[in-house]
């Protein structure tokens, strides 16, 4: 098991996960292999797994003469997924890869989901807080 620490980039097209280096290699995404990816929404990563007959396919560079797999990821979707600018880390095993956001984005989220929870409790029944608003139960 392998890490690599990436991060969700704007484009002119969308947003890009760009994913490099041996590591890749070690794990099966060798240049020119073939890998399938899926959004999974209940755990909030994405995984990518090697096979033979994938629809998308490991870039290849060179670097000192030494092959160089790249994954490009290129999609309005990914910035949405995970955020515009979210830290990412990769978790490359044998012939599979998942991608998800930081665990430090993960704890921040929850201690304000907890924080919303707890001041909504303990606030007037007719004004509720979200993250993004003051809302009146009224309204």
């Amino acid at each position: 098991m392998q890490f690599i620490n990436t991060q969700v980039k704007q484009t002119s097209r969308g947003h890009r996960v760009w994913i490099e280096g041996s590591k890749l290699s070690s794990a099966g995404f060798h240049p020119n292999a073939r890998f399938n990816m899926h959004y999974n929404e209940f755990d909030k990563l994405l995984e990518l797994t090697v096979h033979p007959e994938g629809k998308r396919k490991v870039s290849n560079s060179k670097r000192g003469g030494k092959d160089r797999p790249i994954i490009d990821i290129e999609s309005k979707k990914i910035g949405a997924f995970f955020g515009v600018n979210a830290p990412l880390t990769v978790l490359l095993m044998d012939g599979k890869a998942h991608v998800f956001r930081r665990p430090s984005w993960q704890n921040l989220e929850n201690r304000l989901n907890e924080f919303l929870a707890f001041f909504n409790k303990k606030t007037a029944p007719n004004f509720k807080v979200n993250r993004w608003a003051f809302e009146s139960a009224s309204a």
